[in-house]
């Protein structure tokens, strides 16, 4: 006992000796040998996180310190920045839910499979509006990757035209009313005009990496082209596009390769390895897409081209665990009242 005392005296001063980064090593270590025959029993929402990096979520500081427990017993972090107080799922999609991670996890393999918002709560044994408001949460965070911040190599672009929809706002009498006519067969009152569509723009590089976004109402033009690209794209890339006056218009007043593709008999002209045929081909898919969903709003288009784009760039990952990170992302929430409640979307005023 004696020479274990010994033992244990002698390694307690060799610690003291160790400069503060090994001391730190040395005891991750030993938590981790520690704790490697204890199972995790957690079923929260709180074991969908991989790593805990905390992050402050009102001002992105990593200047944190531990502040104590929640209800749960889950560590709370203090911003020394700013002074907020958070979680380690704090303005995430999945904080304030109510549901284990097992509800979450097979929630996610119902979307990924296309499944309709009835047969998800049906599968998850939750409301169908939990169902309905879960999805485009999701969807909401996965809108920040779905234009992209850079473009180079060759960079196909074109738009499509999709019909205004105001569906699921009726409901709302009240607050809502209709700011056109109806649109009947038989009538003068036929959706004609191009700003009776919203204008999805999508881009893809050759190197099979997809982007897009619902920049306006109608045709686009060059103004909303350099709020959209600005800096963007590389000078070394070559833009091909079909006879848009915009981007003649905006490629023009840079120092980026524009090559344009004029149509024969609707459909564009191809010059060897220039062509549109992959933007065009994404644009087809995308209307086959929405064909499953039975039509769709336009306040929710950007979140479904944001989902389509996101599969698309994800065909050969692991989408489980790629969208795992999207659900805990810090500053992903968004309240259930603001998917629900109308409200214009600025992107789709008619371009000036």
């Amino acid at each position: 006992m004696e020479k274990t005392n010994t033992q244990i005296n002698d390694i307690l001063k060799l610690l003291k000796k160790l400069p503060q980064n090994e001391l730190d090593s040395i005891v991750g270590e030993l938590y981790s040998k520690l704790t490697s025959n204890i199972k995790d029993d957690d079923n929260s929402v709180y074991s969908l996180v991989k790593e805990d990096l905390p992050v402050c979520n009102k001002c992105g500081s990593v200047h944190v310190v531990k502040n104590g427990k929640d209800s749960h017993r889950h560590i709370r972090y203090l911003c020394r920045d700013c002074g907020k107080t958070f979680g380690t799922l704090s303005s995430s999609v999945v904080s304030r839910t109510r549901k284990d991670a097992d509800t979450w996890q097979e929630y996610i393999k119902c979307m990924l499979q296309g499944l309709s918002i009835a047969k998800t709560a049906e599968a998850c044994g939750i409301a169908i509006q939990t169902a309905f408001t879960w999805r485009h949460k999701i969807l909401n965070a996965l809108t920040e990757h779905s234009f992209s911040t850079s473009y180079t190599g060759l960079v196909e672009m074109d738009e499509l035209f999709m019909r205004i929809s105001y569906k699921g706002n009726h409901k709302n009498s009240k607050k809502f009313s209709m700011p056109r006519k109806p649109f009947k067969r038989g009538t003068d009152n036929v959706c004609t005009s191009s700003n009776s569509k919203a204008c999805v723009l999508c881009v893809v590089q050759r190197d099979k990496s997809f982007s897009g976004i619902i920049p306006c109402r109608g045709a686009i033009n060059k103004p909303l082209l350099e709020q959209l690209f600005g800096d963007k794209v590389s000078e070394e890339s070559v833009i091909l596009t079909d006879g848009c006056w915009a981007y003649n218009q905006y490629f023009r007043t840079t120092n980026v390769e524009h090559i344009v593709l004029p149509t024969n008999n609707h459909k564009p002209t191809v010059k060897g390895v220039y062509h549109i045929n992959n933007v065009n081909a994404l644009h087809h898919r995308f209307r086959k897409f929405l064909e499953k969903y039975n039509g769709v709003s336009t306040k929710y288009l950007h979140n479904y081209l944001a989902l389509f784009l996101w599969l698309e760039n994800n065909k050969y990952y692991d989408k489980e665990t790629i969208l795992n990170e999207e659900l805990t992302k810090v500053g992903s929430y968004i309240s259930g009242s603001a998917l629900t409640e109308f409200a214009p979307i600025p992107e789709l005023a008619p371009a000036a």
